[in-house]
């Protein structure tokens, strides 16, 4: 682990007035939801959303700026860069994620509703891999463009994968339909631990899956880095 990349990466994002926006509306709406509610399940899908926000341009807005050249120019190795800008930004998510949840017990207790510790640790551990999945993903496509069209290709391949979806149940197609659905669901990876404290065995296959999107995603992003031929103008291969 490289402080220096991750304080880094903290510093910017964290006097980033749009990010700093994005990241304090979710205070007006899932909050509130989780009052209505009377229950943290409106907060969990924000770890995902904060994965996002602190992960996007973590590597194109460097080759854009053309930064990218003079971190490279430190002791680091381009594998060591990729990780490090994966782990800050999963780590800043992980952090506010569980800030969120911390004020959603708070709500719930004004409110006189209990709030059970380990259902509380429990979300805290899936907000974490739902943080870690999504950061490394867009990490991947951060990679792959420049600037914030990371965000752009997101989208792009999720609206893509859910139209497909949808014609391919149209047309009878099941396997394109369940193909395409995984691949919906491995933007934004998701890993439920509601069998902890359970006597459940562990969902092992779900476990894998978890597992191999987010190394898939950095080996990609690792490979990409190290094909990228850079120049102090910013611009890349």
């Amino acid at each position: 682990m490289n402080q220096t990349l991750i304080l880094n990466l903290a510093r910017r994002r964290l006097t980033s007035v749009p990010r700093l926006v994005l990241l304090g509306l979710p205070v007006f709406t899932v909050l509130p939801a989780a009052g209505y509610n009377h229950s943290l399940e409106p907060i969990m899908p924000l770890a995902s959303y904060l994965g996002v926000v602190f992960a996007a341009g973590a590597i194109g807005q460097d080759v854009s700026a053309g930064t990218l050249q003079l971190l490279l120019a430190r002791p680091v190795t381009r594998p060591e860069y990729v990780v490090n800008r994966w782990l800050g930004a999963s780590l800043l998510a992980t952090a506010w994620q569980t800030m969120m949840l911390l004020f959603g017990v708070l709500v719930l207790l004004s409110g006189h509703h209990d709030v059970d510790a380990v259902a509380l640790l429990r979300a805290i551990g899936e907000g974490a891999a739902r943080a870690f999945g999504a950061a490394a993903v867009v990490v991947m496509f951060s990679s792959l463009v420049g600037g914030l069209a990371d965000i752009g290709l997101l989208i792009g391949i999720a609206a893509a994968t859910q139209f497909g979806t949808m014609a391919s149940q149209f047309a009878g197609w099941s396997y394109v339909g369940i193909a395409l659905q995984k691949i919906q669901e491995s933007l934004m990876p998701e890993l439920p631990l509601g069998w902890i404290g359970q006597g459940e065995r562990p969902p092992w296959e779900t476990l894998a899956t978890w597992g191999f999107v987010v190394a898939l995603a950095l080996f990609v992003a690792i490979v990409r880095m190290n094909r990228k031929e850079l120049s102090y103008a910013g611009t890349s291969s």
